[in-house]
């Protein structure tokens, strides 16, 4: 008997879902993107539309410019003290980090590329400070574009684009599946790498978050739980902000669900640990390879290519 599906899936834009990908909020646990997108490329999912926030922002700008491999290779290299030189202290006026390193960074390897040049159709994720607003870029530098969306909150300095004051995109949408909807996708794969919090949330509701589960947070996300630990400004601020994403995204993804959501255990890795490159993309992979089985045989798909991120 003629397997209809196995015979669209052969046809070209017939009977095809159009993918899309949405990348969430997460620092240096943004390692676990990469080792997603090592997976896909592997299944030959063709990805055709891409949206991020904060440091899912950061690698979807690379993933859409074509220039994967470069920031992997630049990752696979990172120790914990080429980490540090991207921190450029200010005196705190709107931020603790002015951002110029991190910008130089991405200027040398994305250059002047403009959002609506890009090979993949992108949208970049930021939050206007003034109303709290979500702000979708989805034209304009590129560059600028994610420096905007990596902007944390009290950490990095804002960054003002059109008249708006833009600070991170992970604080109004974690995980923008709405967005990479709206760029034409009709299958969409999202990638959940935020603290332990969000999973407790969206299992036991956040009116049942309890102490236990605050330790468990501190004891996986921010720091080691014991007498003698004291968690640091980096770490009260980002944590803080990590509980209030968590209770949007469990409310966002309740109306905008995604096809298909990846969570890495990724919570070992500490929010500026991004030497920790073996290990984030290793959790990126098999959390990736553990939904393989459930992704629709109608997405459009390439030849397999057998590129190893790792």
């Amino acid at each position: 008997m003629l397997d209809l599906k196995e015979i669209l899936s052969h046809i070209p834009f017939i009977g095809q879902k159009r993918v899309g990908l949405a990348l969430g909020s997460g620092a240096a646990r943004g390692l676990a993107h990469l080792g997603v997108l090592n997976v896909l490329k592997q299944a030959g999912v063709e990805i055709e539309f891409v949206s991020g926030a904060s440091i899912g922002a950061f690698v979807g700008a690379f993933l859409c410019a074509g220039k994967i491999d470069r920031l992997v290779r630049f990752a696979r290299s990172l120790t914990s003290w080429d980490s540090l030189k991207f921190v450029d202290f200010m005196i705190p006026k709107n931020g603790l980090i002015e951002g110029k390193r991190i910008e130089k960074f991405m200027r040398d390897h994305l250059g002047d590329t403009r959002i609506e040049d890009l090979e993949v159709p992108f949208a970049c994720v930021t939050a206007d400070y003034y109303t709290g607003a979500e702000v979708i870029l989805r034209e304009g530098d590129l560059v600028d574009a994610v420096r905007a969306s990596i902007s944390i909150p009290g950490i990095f300095k804002p960054v003002p684009i059109n008249g708006l004051l833009l600070v991170d995109g992970g604080v109004v949408n974690p995980v923008p599946v709405g967005v990479v909807r709206e760029l034409g996708a009709d299958y969409i794969i999202a990638v959940d790498i935020s603290p332990s919090i969000a999973n407790i949330t969206i299992s036991k509701g956040m009116d049942k978050f309890g102490p236990e589960d605050l330790a468990l947070l501190s004891q996986t996300g921010y720091g080691r739980r014991n007498a003698d630990y004291s968690p640091n400004i980096f770490e009260v601020i980002l944590g803080s902000i990590s509980i209030m994403e968590a209770s949007i995204k469990t409310m966002r993804l309740k109306s905008e669900k995604p096809d298909i959501i990846i969570r890495p255990d990724i919570f070992d890795v500490g929010l500026f640990e991004f030497h920790k490159y073996r290990l984030g993309v290793s959790r990126g992979e098999e959390a990736a390879k553990g939904v393989l089985n459930k992704i629709d045989r109608f997405v459009k798909r390439r030849e397999r290519a057998l590129i190893k991120a790792s």
